[in-house]
């Protein structure tokens, strides 16, 4: 049985505050059978929630979301011999969406809003199997059929013309019961993989999978706060599709001190979805009308070195990848890149043993920045200056990311007690990179960023700027570990 709880607050003194906590449970039971058949069952319930806090006299407000999932996962094993495998089972998954609710700040001129709830049942029945055909060959296969249902409580609107848009005609709506069908939709995913042995230190793989994912994120693409919102597939939005082809080659050095990997795929996938240009989705019940939907594909190259053996052990990673993605009526029908395509990833991660008790560990990371859109100008509405954004999607970038991490870790000669503690000391950042979590287009008075329009002051100079927000600098920790 295990269980963890984790909450995170990010505040920025009279403008936004942002939070969000995770609660995960889960509960592992395993029987052996026989001597070749066993059963693992696991249930667990994770729980997600975040929201956003605008402290505006005039438009302030709280906005807040939580969706959780439950399930109950079994499967049987069965090993005939030492050359063959074969796994079976079931995983049952209930995803729920709690109402959106956004409560504004006393005197706020925002009004109220609380969305409908929306829930979906997933049902998954699969079955694989790992053959050795010879001292040289292995193939893997298997098939996993999905079964999901969007299901009440809840309520769907009925369109004028049945496609949603911000400018379609609300006829009628109609509400669900709890646990009442919605939306069904099904899906087969086969998957097979094929290992070849050209050499004792070298083997070929290469293998191919179909998946379906019946949980899509609508994210703000823009250099503000990274706000999303989570949507379950449902009358509007089909299910996400992909699939991915890959191959690569695996090399041991020195008696397996050492691996070597290259691996490139390919992946294709439809019914994407991404908002709407200047789409609004935390303050709207029927977000369907300010979603578009396409089809994408992404590929890349993996490269790791790993020294496995020795007081100095760790890794080398290089991973070159792209993502785009097509949707009519974005970015000119264009392809666009998604927030999260990075070209270029790189980690390296040394760890060295001193002595039983003394150890130490550095970790270097380095991404490209992810792609976001500025805005080209800006315009006024009511005394406020309000970005203006250009038809082309995420074709900005923040500023590459990279950080240094390093630990040393004491702990104590194993007696063979009951009892075995380490101290672990750390520092996050090492050397203070500035990596920025958000940009703010907004006017710079008497040259205050937080300039207090209510306090009295005279304004003598007003000019647009940007401000960026970054979370951390080096951030140094103490952990202490135990078992018995």
């Amino acid at each position: 049985m295990s269980g963890y709880f984790g909450s995170d607050y990010l505040g920025l003194s009279r403008q936004f505050g942002f939070g969000w906590d995770n609660w995960v449970n889960a509960l592992n039971w395993t029987r052996t059978i026989n001597d070749k058949t066993y059963f693992d069952l696991n249930a667990y319930y994770s729980r997600y929630r975040y929201e956003v806090n605008f402290d505006d006299p005039d438009i302030g407000f709280l906005w807040d979301n939580t969706l959780s999932e439950s399930g109950v996962r079994g499967q049987w094993s069965y090993i005939p011999d030492n050359k063959t495998s074969l796994n079976w089972g079931f995983h049952t998954q209930l995803y729920q969406f709690n109402p959106v609710q956004l409560n504004p700040t006393p005197g706020s001129n925002i009004e109220p809003i609380a969305t409908n709830p929306r829930n979906g049942l997933q049902h998954n029945f699969f079955f694989s199997t790992v053959r050795e055909i010879n001292d040289r060959i292995s193939v893997e296969g298997g098939l996993r059929w999905g079964l999901y249902n969007q299901i009440g409580r809840g309520k769907v609107f009925v369109y004028e013309d049945e496609i949603p848009s911000p400018t379609s005609v609300i006829l009628d709506s109609l509400s669900f019961n709890r646990l009442e069908n919605i939306q069904f939709y099904q899906g087969l995913e086969p998957r097979i993989a094929l290992r070849y042995l050209l050499r004792d230190d070298l083997s070929f793989k290469a293998s191919y999978n179909r998946t379906f994912q019946y949980v899509q994120v609508a994210s703000n693409s823009s250099a503000g706060l990274p706000i999303d919102r989570w949507i379950p597939a449902g009358a509007f939005i089909p299910p996400i599709r992909g699939d991915q082809y890959s191959v690569g080659f695996f090399k041991n050095l020195q008696d397996n001190i050492w691996e070597l990997s290259l691996e490139g795929y390919y992946k294709d996938f439809r019914n994407l979805i991404d908002l709407r240009q200047g789409a609004s989705i935390l303050f709207t019940d029927n977000v369907e009308t300010e979603i578009l939907s396409g089809d994408g594909y992404a590929y890349g190259l993996e490269f790791l070195l790993k020294k496995n053996i020795g007081k100095t052990t760790g890794w080398l990673s290089y991973t070159y990848s792209r993502v785009w993605w097509q949707i009519d009526g974005i970015s000119g029908d264009k392809r666009f890149n998604p927030r999260f395509d990075r070209p270029h990833d790189v980690t390296v991660v040394l760890n060295h043993e001193f002595s039983k008790r003394w150890s130490a560990n550095m970790t270097f990371v380095y991404t490209t920045g992810q792609a976001v859109t500025f805005p080209i100008g800006s315009y006024e509405v009511d005394n406020q200056r309000l970005p203006l954004y250009g038809e082309q999607r995420n074709a900005d970038r923040f500023p590459d990311y990279h950080r240094m991490d390093a630990s040393v870790t004491w702990k104590n000669v194993d007696r063979g007690r009951k009892w075995r503690g380490s101290w672990n000391f750390s520092i996050y950042n090492l050397y203070g990179r500035k990596n920025p979590f958000s940009y703010q287009f907004t006017d710079i008075i008497n040259d205050q960023i937080n300039f207090d329009l209510n306090s009295g002051e005279e304004i003598v100079s007003r000019r647009p700027g940007v401000v960026m927000t970054y979370l951390f600098t080096f951030l140094p920790a103490i952990t202490y570990n135990f078992e018995f």
